[in-house]
C-alpha cells in the first residue's frame, strides 16, 4: 500500500502522514479538557499546546505579504522568510501531528482513520501505480477521533481537517490523488482575471470533453471530467471567482479587480473514465503571481519567496498581453513607454536569468509553460487588420479560424504554435527570446475570454457606489479557445494521455498503411501512458483512428473504416 505525496499549494512543501497537522482547538467551546486513562486523570489546555511544539515557532518558508501571496492569518515577513505566528485572535492554536496527539492523549483515547472520505465516511480508493511508488508507504491518514472529558462528560470528537506546517488547510483529496501546482504569470491588466473567469465558466458549466475530442479523427478512449473544489469563494464579491463568473455571464458585469487566488487557489480535480474500465484523477492548483511583484520594489519580499520556490512549481500559465508587445501601438492609440506593462517582459527576463537560473546551474527550466496570448479579439478589430497585414500576419491562418476542429493532437498544436510564433516573431520577438532562454518546454495559444471577433458594446454602470463596466449584450459573451492551453498542460503533466505527441487526423494522400501506422502510434501513446499512470492498466487495442476517403499515393481512394 502507498499514497501520493501530499503537496501544499501554498508553501509547496511535500508532506507525509507524519508531518500533517490537526487543529485540536477547532470546534471546541472549552480550552481545557481532561484526559482519562487506566490509572490517572489529568487536565490539558489545548490552546497552549502549540507553544510546546518547536516546529510552530520556527521560520517557515512560505509566501507572504499584503497581496496575492499573503498567508491571511497574521504572518509577518522577517529576513525574506515568514515567522509563523501561532496565535490567532489572541488565542494559541493547537496544531499537532498525529504522533504528538497519541503522546498527549494516549493510544487508548485516539482512533486513527485511514483511507476514509471524511465527507461520507466511505473508503477512499488510493491506488498508486507500481511505477510511481515512493517513500510514502502505507495507508493515508485522513482523520482521527479523540476521546476526552469536557465539563464532566465524556466526549469523542472527530478531526477531519488536515493542515500543512504553514497553517493552511489541505484538500480532502491531498494524498488520494497526485497534486500539481501551477503558477499563473502576467502583468497587471493582462487579462489574467478574465481568462480565469472564462476558464472557470467553461470548465464548470460548458465542459463536456472526451479524450480525444469528438470528431477528432479517432474513437474516444476516455470521458474527461473537471470538478471545481475550491477557489470559488472570497471575502468579498470582488475576490470571489464564483461571484465574478456569475456577474459576467449572468449580468454582463466585467470583473473589477484582480482575482484573489492568494487565500485560496483555484483547485480542480481532473478525473477520467477510460473505455477499459480504468479511472484516474489528479489535483490541479492554480496560483497567481501579480505583475506588480516585478514592477513594484515594495513587493520585494513576496518576489524573493517566489524566486526561492520557483522550481517547485509543476508548470506555468503565462498570460502574454498584446499591449506588452514591442509593437504594441498596433493595439493602442498611444504608447506609454514607462508603464508597468512595458517593463514586465524585461523585468521577468532579469529575474529568471539573474536570480532563478543560476540557482539551478544555469540550466533552462524543464517544467511546461503554457504561454497564452490574451485578448485575442484585438486581432479581429477592423482598425488593426490592415496593419497586421502589412506585418505579414495573415488572418487566413488556421489560428484565427473559428471553425477549426479542436483535436488537441500533434497536428493541431503544431498549427497553433506556428501561428502564435508568427505573431510574436512579427510583433514582439522579445517574448519568445525571453521564454526560450529560460524554459525548455514552451507551447503557445491564442485566446479571447469574451468573444473571438465580435466587438461587444460596453457601457459604464454604478454598482454599490463603484464604477463598473458592463457588456450590454451579455448573451454574446462566448469565450474562444480558452481550453487549448489548459488541455495541453494536462497532457504535459501526464494527467491525461499525451495525444499532443501523436497525429490523430488523417493527412492528405494517406494510404491504408499510413492509417495503420497512425493507429499504432495512437495506441502506443495511450497504453504507454496508462501502464505508468493507471494501476492495473489493461491495454486498449483495435482500430481506433478513423481514415478518410482521400486519394492514396497510387491515385486510388483509400478505404473508409
Amino acid at each position: 500500500m502507498a499514497y501520493f505525496p501530499i503537496k501544499c499549494p501554498y508553501c509547496l512543501q511535500i508532506l507525509s502522514n507524519k508531518e500533517v497537522r490537526f487543529d485540536l482547538t477547532r470546534g471546541r467551546d472549552v480550552s481545557k479538557v481532561e484526559i482519562v486513562n487506566t490509572t490517572t486523570t489529568r487536565s490539558v489546555n489545548l490552546q497552549s499546546l502549540a507553544n510546546d511544539e518547536p516546529a510552530w515557532t520556527r521560520s517557515i518558508d512560505t509566501f507572504a505579504g499584503s497581496g496575492d501571496w499573503t498567508s491571511g492569518n497574521g504572518n509577518h515577513v522577517e529576513n525574506n522568510t515568514v515567522q509563523k505566528d501561532i496565535s490567532k485572535d489572541g488565542q494559541s492554536k493547537g496544531y499537532q501531528t498525529y504522533q504528538n496527539i497519541l503522546n498527549i492523549f494516549g493510544e487508548d483515547n485516539v482512533v486513527l482513520k485511514w483511507n476514509t472520505d471524511v465527507r461520507n465516511n466511505q473508503p477512499f480508493l488510493v491506488d498508486v501505480p507500481a511505477e510511481q511508488r515512493t517513500d510514502f508507504a502505507g495507508d493515508l491518514l485522513t482523520s482521527l477521533d479523540i476521546k476526552s472529558r469536557e465539563g464532566g462528560f465524556e466526549i469523542t470528537r472527530e478531526y477531519t481537517e488536515r493542515f500543512c506546517q504553514c497553517g493552511k488547510e489541505l484538500n480532502v483529496y491531498a494524498g488520494v490523488n497526485p497534486s500539481y501546482v501551477i503558477l499563473l504569470l502576467g502583468p497587471s491588466n493582462s487579462g489574467k482575471t478574465m481568462f480565469m473567469v472564462a476558464l472557470y465558466e467553461v470548465l464548470l458549466t460548458q465542459f463536456g470533453h472526451t479524450i480525444p475530442p469528438k470528431k477528432a479523427g479517432a474513437e474516444k478512449v476516455a470521458d474527461l471530467g473537471i470538478t471545481v473544489l475550491s477557489g470559488d469563494e472570497g471575502e468579498t464579491e470582488d475576490t470571489s471567482l464564483k461571484a465574478m463568473t456569475n456577474k459576467l455571464f449572468g449580468e454582463g458585469i466585467l470583473p473589477g479587480t484582480t482575482i484573489a487566488l492568494d487565500n485560496q487557489p483555484l483547485t480542480l480535480r481532473i478525473h477520467a473514465d477510460y473505455i477499459n474500465k480504468k479511472e484516474n484523477a489528479a489535483l490541479l492548483h492554480i496560483r497567481d503571481m501579480p505583475g506588480e511583484y516585478l514592477t513594484n520594489t515594495s513587493r520585494a519580499n513576496e518576489l524573493a519567496s517566489i524566486v526561492r520556490n520557483f522550481t517547485k512549481f509543476d508548470g506555468f500559465l503565462m498570460m502574454i498581453d498584446p499591449d506588452t508587445f514591442k509593437e504594441g501601438y498596433i493595439f493602442r492609440k498611444a504608447v506609454d513607454g514607462s508603464s508597468d506593462k512595458e517593463k514586465y517582459i524585461g523585468m521577468l527576463h532579469r529575474v529568471l536569468t539573474e536570480r532563478i537560473l543560476p540557482v539551478i546551474g544555469g540550466r533552462r527550466i524543464e517544467k511546461p509553460v503554457a504561454a497564452v496570448i490574451t485578448k485575442g479579439d484585438k486581432f479581429f478589430d477592423p482598425d488593426t487588420r490592415e496593419t497586421l497585414h502589412t506585418k505579414d500576419v495573415e488572418q487566413s491562418a488556421m489560428i484565427f479560424s473559428p471553425h477549426q476542429k479542436e483535436t488537441f493532437d500533434l497536428s493541431y498544436y503544431e498549427e497553433i504554435d506556428k501561428g502564435c510564433k508568427l505573431i510574436l516573431e512579427k510583433l514582439s520577438s522579445n517574448v519568445t527570446d525571453m521564454l526560450n532562454l529560460s524554459f525548455s518546454n514552451v507551447f503557445y495559444s491564442l485566446a479571447s475570454s469574451l468573444h473571438r471577433d465580435l466587438q461587444l458594446d460596453v457601457s459604464e454602470v454604478t454598482i454599490d457606489d463603484k464604477k463598473r463596466r458592463k457588456v450590454d449584450n451579455k448573451n454574446a459573451i462566448s469565450p474562444w479557445r480558452v481550453t487549448d492551453s489548459f488541455i495541453r498542460l494536462l497532457m504535459q503533466l501526464s494527467i491525461i494521455p499525451p495525444l499532443d505527441k501523436v497525429r490523430i487526423r488523417p493527412t492528405d494522400l494517406e494510404t491504408e498503411e499510413d492509417c495503420k501506422a497512425r493507429n499504432k502510434k495512437y495506441l502506443d501513446a495511450v497504453n504507454g501512458w496508462g501502464d505508468t499512470h493507471c494501476s492495473g492498466w489493461s491495454p486498449i487495442s483495435g482500430k481506433m483512428v478513423i481514415g478518410e476517403a482521400t486519394l492514396t499515393r497510387s491515385g486510388k481512394k483509400a478505404k473508409r473504416r
